[in-house]
């Protein structure tokens, strides 16, 4: 991934890695392959979303216009960072701007497309493109809005990330992303993604404990209490609780319930 972040013309670029807690050489390795990039290194109990946060403290440092975020479970094309940052000059400088996603594997299948409609009483969402929907990549063009994102591929001008304070650290591991964006469409903050700025992901090697993805039932189970699973319980009570209608929270939290158990039996998997 890093050997493909090509510079666009005439763009400053410092790449900042947060290794947490590695114990497999990936540091060395990092010095000796890219002597050039600025590592930061964590204890091993950061977890996803302190990880985010301290690299953005470290680039603060560095005086950037935005920053990117980026998992270290991705290919992207050399085209990648030009087409992002066309679509980031074109978009306006108080706009966020997301990427599309589809599997590393051939039929790519779209993993991430932005969402079209989010009813907000009924916490439902349409995306542009269904989940695993086999999608050509060249087919997609443009800049579409989204009222989420996920952290992988996401641009954030440095402004935007001050004035909302960083990801929210009360979300260890995964909804900090989508809290983000949520949040940042309440200051009028626009969110959008660009189908040009492709990623491509081994979601086999994504969430192992996330419903598209073959898990046994006792591992559903303790998804439920485990602070660094996507389903925990406590995570989902607090973003439902800041983002949806607060007086159908318990009804929000009965159709959480209800679909994990729906998707874990009945959901075509893949893995």
């Amino acid at each position: 991934m890093l050997g493909n972040l090509n510079k666009p013309t005439g763009i400053e670029i410092n790449i900042v890695i947060v290794v947490d807690g590695s114990t497999d050489g990936t540091i060395d390795m990092l010095h000796q392959e890219f002597p050039e990039i600025h590592i930061v290194e964590g204890t091993g109990s950061w977890w996803y979303t302190r990880s985010m946060n301290e690299g953005f403290k470290y680039a603060l440092t560095l005086n950037p216009d935005a920053v990117l975020t980026l998992n270290d479970d991705i290919v992207i094309p050399p085209d990648y960072l030009t087409n992002l940052w066309t679509a980031y000059q074109n978009t306006g400088k108080r706009s966020i701007i997301g990427s599309v996603s589809f599997t590393h594997s051939k039929p790519h299948r779209i993993t991430n497309s932005g969402v079209k409609r989010w009813n907000r009483l009924l916490d439902k969402s349409t995306n542009y493109f269904p989940f695993l929907k086999e999608v050509d990549p060249d087919s997609l063009s443009g800049v579409k809005t989204t009222p989420v994102l996920p952290g992988r591929g996401m641009l954030i001008p440095m402004p935007v990330l001050k004035e909302l304070n960083f990801f929210d650290e009360k979300f260890i591991q995964y909804h900090s992303d989508f809290d983000f964006t949520l949040r940042a469409r309440k200051k009028n903050i626009g969110v959008f993604i660009c189908w040009d700025a492709r990623i491509f992901s081994f979601l086999e090697k994504t969430a192992s404990g996330s419903s598209f993805l073959k898990s046994s039932f006792k591992s559903l189970i303790k998804n439920f209490n485990n602070p660094y699973g996507r389903s925990y319980i406590t995570d989902r009570a607090r973003y439902y609780w800041r983002h949806a209608i607060k007086v159908l929270w318990p009804w929000y939290m009965m159709k959480f319930f209800t679909l994990s158990f729906k998707n874990h039996f009945f959901k075509h998997k893949v893995g």
